[in-house]
């Protein structure tokens, strides 16, 4: 859709303006005027008026809190499943260890 404005001519996309007219229930003439704010060729009083209001308050994006993170401790919970697993697997090597005369002389579980 071609749009004066102003003695200006601007392409305005039809996709645009039927999707405001139809999520946001705006009039044709609403949904124009509606584009022609969020590209910046209208000022609109509200908008305006809140995103001074966001500046004053230091509101940004990707804003950090200027407070230290608590460091948490966590707790693992033991697995006694995983644990004799692991048990069965160390007594297999040993046992291959001993058969095949393999010299695997300690075999420790370092983590549980």
């Amino acid at each position: 859709m071609t749009y004066n404005f102003n003695g200006k001519n601007l392409r305005i996309p039809d996709e645009d303006i039927n999707r405001s007219m139809k999520v946001l229930g705006l009039s044709k003439d609403e949904a124009i005027q509606l584009w022609l704010e969020d590209e910046g060729y209208l000022e609109n009083e509200t908008v305006e008026e809140l995103t001074a209001k966001a500046k004053e308050n230091k509101v940004q994006k990707g804003a950090k809190s200027d407070k230290p993170r608590k460091k948490t401790v966590r707790e693992r919970k033991p697995d006694l499943e995983k644990e004799e697993i692991v048990k069965i697997l160390a007594e297999c090597l040993k046992n291959t260890a001993e058969m095949t005369e393999i010299n695997i002389h300690d075999i420790k579980i370092v983590n549980k």
